[in-house]
C-alpha cells in the first residue's frame, strides 16, 4: 500500500514540476516622484506556479543623483490574462523595500523603508523564448517620510527570456 501511495505522489510531482516555467527580464526603469525622477537598470525573476499564476522578484538600481544611489527590491504576485496569441497583460501586487539615498559617505542620511506596490504589466512574445516586457507600478511607502520619499510610480521596459 505504501508503494502505491509513493508512486501516485511521484507521478503527481512529475506533472506539477513539468508545468512550471521560469523567466528572466533585464530592464530599464524610471522612478517618478513629483519633479524628482530617477533612471535605473534592473532585473526580474519570475516563476510560474500554475498555468497563469506566478511569483516574481525584482531589483532595480538607480543611477546616482546628487551623489546618492537608489535601490528598490520587490516580491510580487502576477496573474496572466492572454488577450491575443502573442500578447498577455497581468496585474501586479506585492511588497517593496525601497532605498532613496544609499551613499558611500560615512555620515550620510540613509532612508530605507518598505511598503506595497500594485500595477499593470504586459508581455509581447516576439520569439518562442523571448519577449518584450513593460509594466507600470505604484508604490505606497510610509507617510512619516519627507514628501519626496513617500508614494511614487515606477515604469519599466525590458527584454525577457523563458527557460
Amino acid at each position: 500500500m505504501r508503494r502505491i501511495v509513493y508512486a501516485v505522489l511521484f507521478v503527481f510531482l512529475c506533472f506539477n514540476l513539468k508545468a512550471q516555467k521560469a523567466s528572466v527580464v533585464i530592464d530599464i526603469g524610471c522612478r517618478n516622484k513629483m519633479e524628482n525622477a530617477s533612471w535605473g537598470i534592473g532585473g526580474q525573476f519570475r516563476y510560474s506556479l500554475f498555468k497563469d499564476f506566478r511569483l516574481a522578484s525584482d531589483v532595480i538600481a538607480y543611477f546616482p543623483q546628487d551623489g546618492n544611489f537608489g535601490l528598490d527590491v520587490g516580491l510580487n504576485v502576477q496573474y496572466l490574462f492572454r488577450i491575443l496569441p502573442k500578447v498577455s497583460v497581468y496585474p501586479v501586487a506585492g511588497l517593496i523595500i525601497s532605498n532613496h539615498s544609499l551613499s558611500a559617505e560615512p555620515n550620510a542620511r540613509n532612508m530605507t523603508d518598505s511598503g506595497f506596490s500594485f500595477g499593470l504589466g504586459a508581455e509581447l512574445n516576439i520569439f518562442p523564448k523571448g519577449f518584450i516586457n513593460a509594466d507600470c507600478r505604484y508604490s505606497i511607502i510610509s507617510k512619516e517620510k519627507p514628501y519626496w520619499y513617500r508614494d511614487y510610480g515606477i515604469i519599466r521596459l525590458g527584454y525577457g527570456w523563458r527557460f
